[in-house]
């Protein structure tokens, strides 16, 4: 069995389907920008993207916690 991430989309995906993507990763558990891109597979900038959408929209938070920067699904 292995350790590595596997991606969980497609990169062909709608923007509208990434976000929903992103935030069901991010409501499971808050990750940083690096692993979330790991875990998608969509490469930093459209990870990136997804993620500002997602904090625009009011439906994500980020917060800094030792040195690093995490995303969570408001609640």
């Amino acid at each position: 069995m292995s350790n590595s991430i596997q991606p969980v989309s497609r990169e062909n995906e709608s923007p509208q389907a990434k976000k929903e993507t992103l935030f069901k990763l991010i409501s499971i558990e808050p990750d940083t920008l690096d692993r979330l891109t790991k875990a998608t597979g969509w490469g930093r900038e459209t990870t990136q993207m997804a993620l500002l959408q997602l904090v625009a929209d009011g439906r994500v938070k980020c917060r800094n916690e030792n040195g690093h920067r995490f995303y969570a699904a408001r609640t």
